[in-house]
């Protein structure tokens, strides 16, 4: 499949440090591309880089095959961009924060106008059109930001951490959207959630102190998961009979037990359920799963020399 976004050999340093070293990958068009990595692993850097905000100290970066820094000014009317921080326009409606984005990039008033009610109405912000931003809870304030940068209507759209500090409704339009209506865009976005970079991205990569984790880190990361994940049982009195269950079970490992409650871990994934059915779904009070966090991933990942 073609690619819309490439990057060869990207490094950028800061005074600080470096913030990214040597980044090599492709996007395929009209796909949704992940960027997982814990804070300060180079995420939103490489986003400021791809929407021109901010150049690379070396490598080249292809947009649709041309040179990013050969075309600046038409990839950037290509690109729609969501920054992990605000940046509404406070004095704005929020009509007019979606509207004046649009004749920024070259829409006429009447078609900025158009498209800016289009998008209220389909993320049910009518209501909110002539609010300010500020008078807004943050999690309206960053579905209104998603809808700016849809304006324009581009080619290329660039999440930095879409749904942080949102709720399940803002979310759920957030990734609704780019799972059904985002159309023939590119869709690349960065979150520090594995999890969801399973859920919806077509693929992802792993950055790690401004490097990215080789190819098959994927399956590396199924594995730590399904090793470190906790599954956190409490069950209804009586309780004696689904904790000796568990304890005969093939597959569950690392049980433990307080009272009317147990915590194991499981072989294969795939048990769970075998599990719970053995167990009976009417004998669990509550259910928990935790998986570990991406720190402790890349903990485990990077004891081994795994660069490219």
């Amino acid at each position: 499949m073609e690619a819309s976004i490439a990057l060869k050999d990207i490094s950028k340093r800061y005074p600080s440090g470096p913030a990214l070293d040597s980044v090599t990958f492709g996007v395929e068009r009209h796909t949704i591309f992940g960027i997982v990595g814990p804070a300060g692993a180079g995420k939103s850097t490489l986003l400021q880089i791809l929407t021109t905000l901010i150049t690379s100290d070396t490598g080249t970066v292809f947009i649709h095959g041309i040179p990013l820094h050969e075309q600046p000014g038409y990839i950037r009317s290509l690109s729609g961009y969501v920054p992990e921080q605000e940046m509404l326009n406070p004095d704005g409606t929020v009509f007019e924060n979606l509207k004046l984005h649009g004749l920024l990039y070259g829409l006429s008033p009447q078609k900025a106008t158009v498209r800016s009610r289009k998008l209220l109405e389909q993320f049910d912000l009518l209501e909110y059109a002539h609010d300010f931003p500020d008078s807004l809870p943050v999690s309206l304030r960053r579905l209104v930001s998603f809808a700016r940068a849809l304006v324009s209507d581009p080619d290329l759209l660039y999440l930095d951490e879409p749904v942080m500090r949102s709720d399940y409704r803002t979310r759920s339009l957030i990734w609704e959207y780019l799972h059904t209506q985002a159309g023939d865009k590119t869709v690349c976005f960065t979150t520090m959630s594995i999890s969801e970079a399973e859920e919806h991205a077509d693929r992802y990569i792993v950055l790690h102190q401004g490097r990215v984790l080789t190819d098959r880190l994927h399956e590396d990361i199924r594995n730590i998961i399904q090793r470190d994940t906790e599954y956190l049982l409490e069950f209804h009195p009586p309780h004696r009979r689904p904790k000796e269950l568990l304890r005969d079970m093939e597959g569950v490992i690392a049980l433990e037990e307080w009272d009317s409650r147990v915590s194991f871990h499981l072989e294969r994934a795939t048990d769970f359920l075998e599990v719970i059915r053995k167990i009976g779904v009417d004998t669990i009070r509550d259910l928990r799963v935790k998986e570990p966090d991406l720190n402790r991933i890349i903990l485990d990942l990077t004891k081994e020399d795994i660069y490219e």
